[in-house]
């Protein structure tokens, strides 16, 4: 991919310029004002990544889910104070302010990767075959992901799909 371009969820989606995050607004602000999460991926990557997504799903979203701001690390010591004073800033008012922002940081970060988790598995499933994809162990899990996610029609249109898959594939009278 072309220096300064990106790939906005993983592979295969419309590519454009790219803008430092880090230079006009912090991590966290970005994410309160709901800016998209953007992933950029090689080629070679973005096949490598599909295939993970396929058969390691779960194990992907089990990190997104444990990721906590708590465990971050700052890598430039003079940003600490800066830092830590926009998360503070995060829950005005708050007995444990530091805590109570990294809370909210962690919750914008987990809700914008599983955004982004449950985007590069449609585009992955996407490219599917609709055979496979409909048998796809991905359908089924990016599914469960959406429903545990509480977007219920998402899950469910997953769902009805892997099932109507597993019919046409194993026929009506199949004890599964």
């Amino acid at each position: 991919m072309p220096r300064g371009r990106r790939r906005s969820h993983g592979c295969g989606a419309e590519q454009r310029p790219s803008r430092a995050l880090g230079a006009s607004l912090s991590f966290p602000s970005a994410l309160g004002k709901k800016c998209k999460l953007h992933v950029a991926l090689s080629r070679a990557d973005c096949k490598a990544f599909g295939e993970m997504l396929s058969n390691e799903f779960d194990q992907i979203a089990g990190i997104v889910a444990a990721i906590d701001a708590r465990d971050a690390q700052i890598s430039k010591v003079e940003d600490r104070g800066y830092i830590l004073g926009r998360i503070e800033a995060l829950a005005p008012g708050a007995a444990d302010a530091e805590a109570e922002g990294l809370s909210h940081v962690t919750a914008r970060v987990s809700e914008a990767l599983r955004g982004w988790l449950v985007a590069s598995a449609r585009e992955e499933l996407g490219r599917l075959a609709p055979a496979e994809r409909a048998t796809s162990v991905l359908i089924n899990s990016c599914g469960r992901l959406l429903y545990v996610q509480g977007d219920l029609p998402g899950a469910e249109a997953l769902y009805l799909e892997a099932v109507g898959g597993r019919r046409d594939q194993l026929g009506d009278r199949h004890p599964d």
